[in-house]
């Protein structure tokens, strides 16, 4: 095999081929260095399409959706480009999956907790005072900035840009180790984390084949 013809795994169908189609241990290890938490069972057996009742309304589809331990919403998105309303499009999908689960004459038990992962491959302007490559939002009260109102919503937004400039100054951490391979599996630092990182070699040899 070529190495050069290998395409970069944050191109959006490529990486819905190796997250969806690889093994679970690979997406799991993604997702759990992302968020800090350990997951038990992850079920990537979930449809991408979120479509509307309503032919008026918008669809979309999702790069990868899965369900964390029976009660957490998850996907992630990868964004190669940004623009002006790109913000505002991660909301609406948010709220796209929240309310998947929901159908006429429902309880509203039967909500989960949704986390919307977004992996952008361009500095975002609006996030330009922020130095980490990592940002985690969540509904907090305006004046009482510690409490916050639901953990149901949440959205965390990764910039490469800044993961590759933060790996740097902190190669063990294993969300910045998951970037540097995103952004170039082939890289020379690369090679150096698959020697420590299975689970970052597995997604190498999943992505060669």
């Amino acid at each position: 095999i070529n190495m050069k013809d290998i395409l970069l795994p944050k191109n959006d169908i490529v990486f819905q081929t190796l997250f969806t189609r690889g093994k679970e241990s690979i997406t799991k290890s993604l997702i759990e260095n992302i968020l800090k938490i350990k997951i038990s069972k992850l079920d990537l057996d979930r449809s991408k399409d979120l479509l509307n009742d309503n032919t008026k309304d918008k669809n979309g589809r999702l790069d990868l959706r899965a369900v964390i331990d029976d009660n957490i919403e998850c996907n992630i998105e990868v964004q190669m480009a940004t623009h002006k309303k790109m913000l505002e499009r991660f909301l609406y999908y948010w709220a796209k999956i929240y309310t998947a689960n929901l159908e006429t004459g429902d309880e509203y038990k039967k909500l989960r907790k949704t986390i919307s992962i977004i992996i952008v491959n361009e500095n975002i302007e609006r996030l330009r005072e922020i130095k980490e490559a990592c940002t985690k939002w969540r509904i907090i009260e305006e004046k009482y900035k510690n409490i916050i109102l639901t953990d149901y919503f949440q959205l965390a937004i990764i910039e490469l840009p800044k993961a590759i400039e933060e790996y740097k100054k902190n190669k063990e951490d294993g969300m910045l180790q998951w970037m540097m391979f995103l952004d170039n599996p082939e890289g020379v630092e690369v090679e150096k984390i698959m020697e420590k990182n299975e689970e970052i070699k597995e997604a190498k040899n999943e992505l060669n084949r």
